[in-house]
């Protein structure tokens, strides 16, 4: 119950929880970007990006559909 409310305050924006996360992960990319440059931080951090999506959204396939297969009706 203790580490549920914890993520809770942590995934609320808002919370110092949060705001330590959110200092803690750009700091984490700032650093990234001065070991390895702009050019593949950025890399790394689209990698992160598309990670977040696979593994955050339940159904994709609805999602896909939703938002890229709008017109499909046409053809």
């Amino acid at each position: 119950m203790r580490n549920k409310r914890f993520l809770q305050k942590l995934c609320t924006v808002g919370t110092p929880h949060c705001a330590a996360a959110c200092a803690l992960a750009a700091a984490f990319i700032a650093l990234i970007g001065l070991w390895a440059g702009f050019w593949r931080a950025l890399l790394f951090v689209a990698v992160v990006a598309v990670g977040a999506f696979l593994g955050g959204v339940k159904n994709k396939k609805q999602l896909f559909q939703k938002h890229f297969m709008k017109d499909t009706d046409m053809y």
